[in-house]
């Protein structure tokens, strides 16, 4: 708890020897400050924050009651206790200091052992005050970093295999909220995958909400049946439910070698579906929300995707967020902006939307929880190829010689080809010249694959750790001599391709490009 030692008073009062028989009680308790008049006070009280304010009413300028209207209006003096010394002692005149905010009214003349005392009560009352919602604020910063460790957010594992591009997002609207999220796999063939809304916001939703995350992660895990699930999730939040809170939840199994996405949904918002082609479609998803009525049965649906579909999760944070007149964003605007921009990853689609709902409300504050949960199926592999390396510059030209040959056998358009060998030479010669310095004992595996959609190329090397995401890109803005040397390489890779992830795993670097194949 805060020393009272180091606390603020300001004395506010146009009459010097109450200034100064208040100064001469109160120093050596307290730190001072003094205000002759309301204007200064105002000053004052803004520059230094104040733990306490003894303020005069009856004052030259802006009256007392003023100044205190104004200190409430202020979110930084706004908690700062008030006392009101005056000699009007009607009651009207002690209502209205209340009203305004005050937290104690002495009359004067006043006796100074009082007003100590008054004012030794008010600032413990108040370091309490402090100390309980620094407890409260540290408690709720421990129990985010809780409630965001339950839904995974590493999903480089998923670049790594090539199958599935997996990327989300949970943003709450306060501390902790009652989104949820979850992607994992079942089996190396399926990937489960759950979204869903808490009732409510706050500790009671965060608590339903990794409840119900732990329930659907294992039972998933155990049945592999989203109908199945959620029938169970139902059973065991409806058994024991007496604040009446429920869930919107959707669940479904994606077999990664058929694109088939088996679903099942209790009363949640129905997933997008964006095609190659930028087709939207949105497939019905019923039922019941969880947790009301035990008993409900929910029935599976399937959908297919095909490699470059995108499958995107939201909760109605997204569609239900408002600008300052009070519109709503709207399931229109949702799909005009993802058929408009067609991000070319699970990334790309989530941060568009995030940004879309940024722009819509211009600085409104978020009133829901926002979850988001986008997949890029690519599906199976056609075509693979590795290498082992080098740190040679002629292991680095035939590498990309390798590529151009692996391209023309897989049928791949010579532009994208171009871009990722650009691409490729960029990043070996970064890893020979920077990481290596040139030993040509170091080495460099590389694999390369294709995919009904996409090209992948998967660089591993032992060099010291470098993210080529992190490196900013080129100072344009200034002068070229101004400019420092080199920098340009790896910001022209991020151009060329459509991702470029990074992951450092033990003592080996591992980068992996990813670009679209033109449409057929």
């Amino acid at each position: 708890m805060k020393d009272l030692a180091s606390c603020r008073v300001l004395i506010v009062d146009d009459v010097k020897t109450n200034v100064d028989l208040l100064v001469n009680a109160l120093r050596g308790d307290y730190q001072l400050s003094v205000a002759l008049d309301g204007e200064s006070a105002l000053r004052i009280a803004r520059a230094t924050q104040p733990d306490l304010v003894l303020l005069d009413i009856m004052m030259p300028g802006i009256d007392g009651y003023e100044v205190c209207r104004r200190l409430k209006a202020d979110a930084t003096t706004r908690d700062t206790p008030v006392v009101f010394l005056s000699a009007l002692e009607e009651t009207q005149s002690k209502t209205r200091g209340f009203e305004l905010g005050a937290a104690d009214y002495i009359t004067k003349p006043f006796e100074m052992l009082e007003v100590k005392a008054r004012v030794r009560a008010l600032l413990r009352a108040k370091a309490y005050q402090e100390a309980a919602r620094e407890l409260l604020l540290s408690e709720l910063r421990i129990a985010h970093e809780i409630q965001m460790s339950v839904v995974p957010h590493d999903f480089t594992p998923w670049a790594a295999d090539g199958r599935l591009d997996v990327f989300a997002r949970l943003k709450p609207a306060r501390d902790i909220g009652g989104d949820l999220y979850d992607v994992f796999a079942l089996d190396r063939r399926r990937v489960a995958v759950a979204i869903g809304d808490v009732s409510g916001k706050g500790i009671p939703a965060s608590l339903l909400m990794m409840m119900t995350t732990t329930l659907v992660r294992s039972l998933l895990r155990l049945s592999g049946q989203p109908g199945t699930v959620l029938a169970a999730v139902n059973e065991e939040l409806a058994a024991d439910n007496p604040s009446c809170m429920f869930v919107t939840l959707f669940c479904g199994v994606l077999d990664l070698d058929t694109g088939v996405l088996t679903y099942a949904s209790g009363g949640h918002l129905p997933p997008v579906h964006i095609n190659r082609r930028a087709r939207l479609v949105e497939f019905e998803s019923t039922g019941t929300a969880v947790g009301l009525l035990p008993d409900i049965t929910f029935n599976h649906g399937q959908v297919r995707l095909v490699p470059g579909d995108t499958l995107l999760l939201y909760t109605d944070g997204v569609t239900e967020s408002f600008d300052a007149a009070g519109t709503c964003f709207g399931d229109e605007r949702l799909l005009t902006l993802l058929t408009s921009e067609l991000p070319a990853t699970a990334e790309a689609t989530v941060e568009a939307v995030l940004e879309g709902v940024g722009r819509f409300a211009r600085g409104v504050d978020q009133a829901d929880d926002i979850a988001m949960l986008a997949l890029r199926f690519h599906g199976a592999v056609t075509a693979e190829k590795t290498l082992a390396l080098h740190a040679t510059g002629s292991d680095v030209a035939r590498a990309l010689d390798v590529l151009r040959a692996f391209g023309v056998e897989n049928h791949v358009d010579g532009e994208t080809i171009g871009n990722l060998a650009v691409a490729l030479d960029e990043i070996l010669s970064n890893v020979v010249r920077h990481g290596y310095k040139d030993d040509p004992a170091g080495v460099i595996g590389i694999a390369l694959r294709c995919r009904a959609d996409v090209v992948t190329i998967a660089v591993r090397d032992r060099a010291p750790a470098w993210d080529p995401k992190a490196i900013p890109a080129p100072a344009f803005d200034r002068p070229l001599e101004d400019r420092p040397e080199g920098g340009m390489g790896v910001p022209l890779v991020r151009s060329l391709v459509d991702t470029v992830e990074y992951a450092r795993r033990g003592n080996e670097n591992h980068v992996l490009l990813t670009k679209r194949r033109a449409a057929i």
